[in-house]
């Protein structure tokens, strides 16, 4: 997800040591801060699912089975677009485990697949495309992947990177650490229980179940974090 306003590798670092009172490397040295860097995304965006990408898989004639290019943590949806360009050229493919294919799901000639399942890093769809479903599109893949290397990768917006108000998230995180290295664990404990609770209000109300339930949407599960009014 591009934002053109966020912490660089360096910003988060900048911002750390001043809060270390240590502008250049004593106590800490960058490599430490960068790992610790890297360690507080990888967590954020394992835990929000903040980091939201998307690919399209090329489909061959009569084969089930692909691998895709991303990491994904979690599946959102995919769909297919037949290319024509009419309000209805897309459509959406329904997630179903293997086991039902041919049985609950029900065994029928389409042009596209009708159902995926997503297996470790391959997604499989069924019917296996046909010639017809070759010609047609793409699927496209919809979900959520780890924010890898942020602090030497992130350098200009372009990039995939945390939301820019996630990153003081980061700070925190590493501040704690840094405490720890040093043994001032109250400081570190109070970083950290900043850091866990800004990360879960993001992980419960924003990227969350919480945040995915719609009662007016037929689509998202049904909400059942509140009582309905009678």
């Amino acid at each position: 997800m591009a934002d053109t306003h966020f912490l660089k590798g360096d910003d988060i670092t900048t911002l750390v040591r001043s809060r270390l009172n240590e502008p250049t490397a004593n106590r800490w040295t960058d490599t430490e801060l960068d790992r610790w860097t890297n360690r507080a995304a990888r967590n954020i965006s394992t835990i929000t699912l903040c980091n939201m990408e998307s690919e399209e898989v090329t489909i061959v004639n009569t084969t089930m089975k692909y691998a895709l290019a991303k990491k994904y943590i979690k599946v959102e949806g995919v769909n297919f677009d037949v290319g024509t360009g009419a309000a209805d050229s897309h459509k959406g493919i329904m997630r179903a485990d293997m086991r039902g294919w041919g049985y609950l799901c029900a065994d029928v000639t389409a042009d596209i697949p009708l159902y995926y399942h997503i297996w470790g890093d391959y997604i499989l769809f069924w019917p296996a495309p046909n010639a017809t479903a070759v010609t047609a599109g793409k699927p496209t893949v919809w979900g959520y992947t780890v924010v890898e290397n942020y602090a030497s990768d992130y350098t200009d917006a372009t990039t995939n990177t945390l939301p820019n108000y996630l990153c003081p998230l980061v700070v925190e995180y590493v501040l704690s650490c840094a405490y720890t290295k040093i043994g001032k664990h109250s400081l570190a404990a109070l970083n950290m229980q900043r850091y866990m609770a800004n990360v879960s209000f993001h992980r419960n109300n924003v990227y969350g179940e919480t945040g995915r339930v719609d009662t007016y949407d037929m689509t998202k599960v049904p909400d059942r974090t509140v009582v309905q009014a009678q």
